[in-house]
């Protein structure tokens, strides 16, 4: 049984198929409930791997509030958990689609939308707040395909994951299980040089520009630095450097990182393994030697409940 539940669970995604599919969510997910609280201001709606993260910290430091990935290791399973809902939603017809309501109870303490996992909604983010401003940060396309063929490979066909998403389904499986879909929505999970990424890449950023009037658009290299951003949100230039841009380019950070996330979530699972192989010993001996007492408590109970049953008898 042991060795059967293993297997199943290395082994319980297809990742040959030829069609987008995104697997539901194995437990109900908490109810959305929040309102927006701050105006939406910025749209962020490149593609991962596009030099959004220095973005997001120049976008920091000129006062802006980001949501990106990140911001869901807050409440891995409530943040993942929903963004894998709405993705099921609009890409695999389950579930009813977001509109304006669900995006606030989302993203309603934040003034910017940072890339993943808002970028995929680029057309209802449009529409749902005309005010906002839109940036699009792009690179070529053929490096674009070449990181994240780096950034996926492990991450879609690592059969580790798979146990990790059994073993700790709150952080570890609540995170791969919305970038696993994630990376299927954007070209169903193809990053290979032949594959669908180039084309898909190409897609998205005409859809941006085809959705955003030029006047609202920001098409951005962020090696051009400060200027034409702070020219664009009609901010001053701050006095520090902008942030530095190495980070996309190290694919060696990616795949450190992806294993950072397993080791994580190794160390819950065994933190959780140890609480039951330690605890359960442990309460066997207290129950031993409080027999006697347990029995006198036992005993007194179920004396009550028939005298009770005799008394509607």
């Amino acid at each position: 049984m042991a060795m059967q539940w293993l297997l199943n669970a290395i082994w319980q995604r297809d990742l040959t198929t030829s069609e987008v599919t995104i697997s539901k969510p194995k437990r109900p997910i908490e109810p959305l409930s929040k309102t927006r609280n701050v105006p939406m201001r910025i749209l962020v709606l490149s593609l991962c791997r596009t030099s959004e993260i220095p973005l997001g910290q120049a976008l920091k430091t000129l006062g802006y509030k980001p949501f990106g990935m990140a911001e869901g290791m807050k409440d891995p399973a409530f943040f993942y958990g929903q963004w894998h809902k709405a993705a099921l939603a609009k890409y695999s017809g389950v579930g009813k689609q977001w509109g304006r309501e669900e995006f606030d109870a989302m993203l309603g303490d934040y003034d910017t939308v940072l890339s993943l996992p808002g970028c995929l909604y680029a057309k209802e983010l449009v529409e749902l707040y005309p005010d906002a401003k839109v940036i699009l940060t792009t690179r070529s396309t053929q490096s674009w395909v070449r990181t994240m063929h780096v950034a996926a490979n492990q991450m879609l066909t690592w059969r580790g994951w798979g146990i990790m998403q059994s073993w700790d389904k709150s952080f570890t499986g609540s995170l791969i299980t919305l970038v696993q879909a994630q990376m299927r929505v954007m070209c169903n999970g193809d990053f290979s040089a032949n594959g669908w990424a180039a084309k898909k890449y190409e897609e998205h950023n005409s859809l941006v520009r085809n959705l955003v009037p030029k006047e609202r658009l920001l098409e951005y290299d962020p090696n051009d630095g400060w200027e034409p951003l702070c020219h664009f949100l009609e901010h001053s230039r701050p006095e520090e450097p902008f942030p530095a841009l190495d980070a996309d380019e190290d694919d060696e950070k990616i795949v450190r990182m992806q294993k950072v996330f397993w080791f994580i979530g190794l160390a819950r699972s065994l933190v959780k393994m140890a609480t039951v192989f330690v605890g359960a010993p442990l309460l066997m001996v207290y129950v031993w030697f409080r027999r006697d007492d347990i029995q006198d408590i036992l005993g007194s109970t179920f004396s009550r409940i028939g005298s009770r049953r005799n008394l509607f008898g």
